[in-house]
């Protein structure tokens, strides 16, 4: 009786799983193309357009090929080669929908802005509007989504280009996992949803900078979103870190950190300057949280800290100790230029705007500087950067920067630069005010007046231009890190 029963089990389920087979393979959904075209149209305003829609068994499923969304009467900004949804087979013949994974396979995103504000992405108006019109009642009952297990991304690739701004970014090679997806249908939309996920992207552009196997672990819960580990390669040096971007608040926030070590500054010089200006290693630390939102809230809530610190860099084309020299002789060498490459890096040193200056400046061109150290840090708070203790000490001198910097109206306020003493003093500086683009430079007279004069007074003792007694205790410029040489 066991043995009769347990066959005619088998052969129930068979012919269940049978009858699915032949369902499956007579039930054609291309005939329901154009209605699902239809309903998109309608919906959200894109014209959608897609291949092949097949449906498979094993696993049980939907398929479709070739999918691209584009706005009417222009060309598409997202292609997908293959999206494909495969269900689990026990809760559908409950009548439940348990979705197993859903797969996007090379997807491919062009955004693009055009200089007079147009874009190739955005719907008319009046249609989101409709749409939002249309779907408020649904949406007020809290339906709980599918219940979707997993969901991949493989071989995806995003661009980016802004006309107005030349502006140009990419994402290349993007595979993301997504796992342990769940939802809670009695909570807000992003505090419902959670998962844990892992990301991979081969290639990130933006601009001249590049950043190579980018691999992200993260998950979400509560409408946090926090990337525990991140790992890329930029400048091929290994850089690690973490990130956290808060959903809860209408403007997302964002809490990052970074750590690279032994930056591999020739590289940086090649692709960045694109010329042999650097050589030699930096360790880096980036401590930043601010509101993802316009530039100026960016800039307002922007708190943190960046560290650069190196010992034995060359700059490969100048020689800083004969230029640094030159203040002895004339005391007309731009020191705006030496402030640019310890606030911003060794972008180049324009020539003072002095006529013999400019000559030895270019008589100096073809030698090399190696620092004995350069050290950076600059600590940021609410839209000001203060420079906290910025300096560099060559095998002869010792240069050091210190002020702010105002980023809401890209000003300098009260930066300094000075050549320094072993006692710490300024032996000469200059004060930079003016704009990023425009800046302004003057010699600061009190400085000046420090700077020995090779002269000798009657009574034996050495005395500056203007007559005061040099042994006198001097302004402290610079108490940073960097050692007198």
């Amino acid at each position: 009786m066991a043995k009769k029963f347990l066959v005619f089990t088998v052969l129930f389920f068979g012919l269940i799983i049978v009858g699915l087979i032949v369902a499956i393979n007579m039930f054609d959904l291309n005939a329901y193309k154009p209605k699902i075209q239809q309903l998109v149209k309608e919906n959200t305003g894109y014209d959608l357009s897609m291949g092949d829609i097949s449906v498979s068994f094993s696993p049980l499923g939907v398929q479709a090929k070739n999918i691209s969304v584009a706005v009417p009467n222009q060309e598409a900004f997202a292609k997908l080669d293959n999206f494909a949804v495969a269900l689990q087979l026990m809760p559908l013949l409950k009548q439940q929908i348990e979705v197993d994974y859903v797969l996007l396979s090379s997807l491919h995103v062009a955004i693009k802005n055009a200089a007079n504000g147009a874009n190739n992405y955005t719907v008319k108006q009046e249609k989101a509007q409709a749409k939002e019109g249309a779907t408020q009642a649904k949406t007020q009952n809290k339906t709980p989504l599918v219940n979707v297990s997993k969901i991949r991304i493989e071989n995806a690739q995003i661009r980016y280009e802004d006309a107005k701004s030349k502006t140009k970014a990419s994402l290349e090679g993007i595979n993301l996992a997504m796992n342990d997806i769940s939802y809670d249908g009695a909570k807000e939309p992003l505090m419902a949803i959670g998962f844990n996920g892992d990301l991979k992207i081969a290639k990130l552009s933006y601009d001249k900078y590049n950043a190579k196997n980018f691999t992200v672990k993260f998950s979400m819960k509560d409408a946090l979103v926090d990337a525990s580990t991140i790992t890329y390669s930029i400048f091929d040096s290994l850089a690690s870190g973490k990130a956290q971007v808060d959903l809860s608040t209408k403007a997302p926030k964002l809490t990052f950190s970074q750590n690279i070590q032994k930056l591999a500054l020739v590289n940086f010089s090649k692709e960045i300057l694109q010329k042999d200006l650097l050589d030699g290693v930096l360790n880096m630390q980036v401590s930043i949280q601010t509101t993802l939102d316009t530039p100026e809230v960016l800039k307002k809530s922007l708190k943190g800290s960046v560290l650069f610190d190196g010992q034995g860099v060359g700059i490969i084309g100048y020689d800083l100790d004969k230029i640094l020299g030159l203040y002895d002789k004339s005391q007309n060498v731009d020191m705006v230029d030496m402030g640019s490459f310890l606030v911003a890096g060794p972008l180049g040193f324009a020539l003072s705007k002095s006529s013999d200056a400019a000559g030895t400046y270019s008589s100096l061109q073809g030698g090399k500087t190696l620092l004995k150290h350069l050290h950076v840090k600059l600590d940021f708070l609410n839209a000001n950067v203060k420079l906290s203790d910025i300096a560099l000490a060559t095998s002869k001198n010792r240069v050091a920067i210190k002020g702010d910097l105002d980023l809401l109206k890209e000003r300098f306020l009260d930066v300094k630069v000075g050549v320094l003493d072993a006692k710490n003093c300024a032996k000469y500086s200059q004060t930079i005010g003016g704009t990023f683009t425009k800046p302004n430079v003057k010699v600061d007279e009190g400085a000046i007046n420090t700077v020995i004069n090779l002269a000798t007074s009657l009574f034996g003792k050495t005395k500056n231009m203007l007559g005061n007694d040099t042994n006198k205790a001097c302004e402290v410029f610079y108490s940073g890190v960097v050692k007198q040489p």
